[in-house]
């Protein structure tokens, strides 16, 4: 039987549009602990920081459980441009400037801090994109001319209180090097499906996945892996990506969750499949 296209899973349009880049060979990765997100917060999990020659500089901040961003979800993003906590926002351990991702708008500002408030800026290069965590892109310019830099990221949904920080206490610190680049964009994912006419008690496979990148070309993940669950109940992979299908599961929803990971970047969609 001919594997059918499951999903084409597409991020969302750039808010500031700057050139592509090339990859990086030695991107920062920033671990933060799974599961520690206060309620329906979005949960940081990596953070993975990138640079050029020409002064751009990349977080990949990944989310676990927001495919994209909920409209009652904000991120924040603080750096200490001049790493001297005594400067800038006492309230933001020292911060010179704050970027804030608002799911309800699907937009972003940047401000830097100017005591007693934060003041809009215009960032020079800027751009976003939101899939499965966040993908920012800025230029020094953008941040003072900063070498190096303190940063931390927090997350919130609905309050202040329904949060994330990472790190969990302090920041963490990025330097700028010479002849490095930046990790790639991952701009789609797709998948194919052993069948799309699914019957009860029938195996069902996801294979063929691929990942589209800002660059135009097509790669393989480094690692895939999928999830299945019909309704409350979660399938059992009996191997990568292979599910066999209960008999009691005709004319019931199942919902497939296939996950990518690439140079840092972890990225996620979610597609229906009827059972007949």
């Amino acid at each position: 039987m001919t594997p059918r296209l499951l999903l084409v899973a597409l991020t969302a349009g750039a808010l500031i549009v700057s050139a592509p880049a090339a990859l990086a060979d030695a991107p920062v990765s920033l671990a933060d602990p799974q599961g520690d997100a206060v309620g329906s917060a979005p949960d940081i999990t990596t953070t993975v920081v990138s640079n050029d020659d020409a002064g751009n500089i990349r977080f990949r901040i990944n989310i676990a459980n927001q495919i994209h961003l909920a409209r009652d979800s904000r991120v924040y993003l603080y750096v200490d441009a001049d790493r001297d906590p005594t400067t800038g926002s006492t309230a933001a351990q020292g911060a010179e400037y704050m970027l804030v991702v608002d799911g309800s708008v699907g937009q972003y500002s940047l401000s830097r801090w100017s005591e007693p408030l934060w003041q809009p800026l215009a960032p020079a290069s800027g751009r976003i994109y939101e899939w499965s965590g966040l993908t920012i892109t800025l230029n020094t310019v953008d941040l003072g001319g900063t070498t190096a830099f303190n940063f931390f990221v927090r997350t919130e949904s609905g309050s202040a209180g329904r949060a994330d920080l990472a790190p969990s206490t302090g920041t963490w610190t990025y330097a700028l090097g010479a002849g490095g680049a930046l990790t790639p964009e991952v701009r789609s994912l797709s998948a194919y499906a052993s069948s799309l006419a699914t019957r009860a008690g029938d195996r069902f496979q996801v294979s063929r996945i691929t990942l589209k990148l800002d660059d135009g070309s097509t790669v393989a993940p480094e690692r895939a892996s999928c999830s299945a669950k019909i309704g409350a109940s979660t399938l059992r992979p009996r191997a990568v990506c292979l599910f066999l299908l209960p008999r009691t599961a005709r004319r019931k929803t199942m919902i497939v969750t296939v996950s990518a990971v690439y140079r840092g970047s972890i990225v996620r969609m979610s597609q229906p499949v009827r059972i007949f």
